[in-house]
């Protein structure tokens, strides 16, 4: 018996027993932290039909972001007073620095085009913007019987992170953001209206010794309210795009329900194949010599430079050029388009913007096929995954 027959089989058995979800309605999308849009990119490249209902938001530059890309508006459609855009979006809680809700004097020095186009950009997303102003109403939870509703929380992971302060989620943390989903959820719970589909993600240091207490406490709340809950640690490189990014799911499915995680597919394309031409890259890209000795006497054996070169790329190359990527070859390896990246310098989104919003998504690709698994036909992901590289990204 084949593999894929004998996964079948299995899934069949089990859901003689407890049902496997499938999604029969027009699924709504509800975002928290939504960032630009990485759930929006995976639902569209397997083409599944779907309304980008909510968001929420609060970066300035994320907000900017989202609506080039998604609906690709760039331009303001009516100039509105300065100091009311400024006072709209401190009751708000724009954000300019991804960490705090701006002062009404940093909000008033952005100058008046760019005010009118973040503000904009929030009507035309439906962004909620400051998770923690968000009350469970405001989510619109309706017609049930219409729609299939997803909430999507990708929590910040600054204190889960090797790479973070490990603080952990507590509520004076940043990944203690997770509480308002919680909240929010309560409230939902007491209107009779909780979202049918949850999916977080968050690094998978989530689920290593030091957090899964309070991975634990979370899935068991889940489970209070109602949820079945399946976790994973999903792979970029085993869903179609060549980057070793590993992140932890949760799939939470209202009611009792079985789920099934897609299977990893065989890498087609390497990262080569999503590098542009060298010749073509703008010398800024490249490290300097200051950079380069850096990188040759720096402590950090992980930043020495013999350690971030392939032995054979040394010997083949002594004086081998060395750079960064570029913020292009960031975003398509989260899985969006060139297009994608003109949108966003199209709409004034500079360098760092672009690396920042980037890094804080995640790959689209594995969204996608986390959700096409809840359709009729499992683990079809493979060949959506190629054409969508081939066609849209290579």
């Amino acid at each position: 018996m084949e593999k894929g027959e004998e996964e079948m089989q299995q899934m069949s058995i089990f859901d003689d027993v407890i049902p496997r979800f499938m999604i029969d309605r027009k699924l709504r999308l509800i975002t928290l932290f939504s960032g630009i849009g990485c759930q929006e990119q995976g639902l569209k490249a397997f083409n599944i039909p779907f309304e980008s209902y909510k968001t929420c938001e609060w970066a300035a530059n994320s907000i900017i972001g989202f609506n080039a890309i998604h609906n690709h508006i760039f331009k303001n459609k009516n100039l509105l007073d300065k100091e009311f855009l400024a006072n709209e979006l401190y009751k708000l809680g724009l954000s300019l620095d991804s960490n705090k809700p701006a002062t009404l004097s940093q909000i008033k020095r952005i100058e008046i085009n760019k005010l009118n186009y973040i503000y904009e950009s929030i009507k035309e997303t439906h962004n909620l913007v400051n998770i923690c102003n968000v009350k469970g109403k405001d989510l619109e939870i309706v017609d049930k019987d219409k729609f299939c509703y997803c909430l999507t929380y990708s929590f910040p992971c600054q204190d889960l992170s090797n790479a973070g302060l490990k603080k952990g989620i507590t509520e004076d943390s940043r990944s203690g953001m997770l509480f308002q989903v919680e909240r929010i959820l309560d409230e939902c719970k007491e209107l009779g209206c909780l979202p049918d589909i949850l999916i977080m993600e968050n690094v998978p240091d989530l689920v290593n010794k030091k957090f899964i207490k309070d991975f634990q406490r979370w899935r068991a709340k889940l489970e209070e309210i109602g949820y079945s809950n399946f976790d994973e640690i999903l792979n970029g490189k085993d869903y179609g795009i060549p980057q070793n990014r590993k992140r932890e799911f949760m799939v939470s499915i209202l009611g009792e329900y079985n789920y099934t995680f897609p299977k990893k597919i065989k890498l087609r394309h390497h990262l080569g194949d999503f590098l542009m031409d060298d010749s073509k890259v703008d010398k800024k890209y490249y490290l300097s010599e200051k950079m380069l000795n850096g990188m040759k006497h720096t402590k950090f054996n992980s930043y020495k430079l013999e350690n971030r070169l392939q032995e054979r790329e040394r010997e083949r190359e002594p004086n081998l050029c060395i750079r960064r990527l570029t913020p292009c070859e960031c975003l398509t390896l989260m899985g969006f388009t060139t297009e994608d990246y003109e949108n966003l310098v199209k709409a004034g989104l500079s360098d760092s913007a672009i690396y920042k919003c980037a890094g804080d998504g995640l790959i689209s690709t594995i969204f996608g096929s986390i959700v096409n698994n809840m359709y009729s036909k499992l683990n079809s992901h493979e060949e959506i995954i190629n054409n969508y590289v081939e066609k849209e990204i290579l």
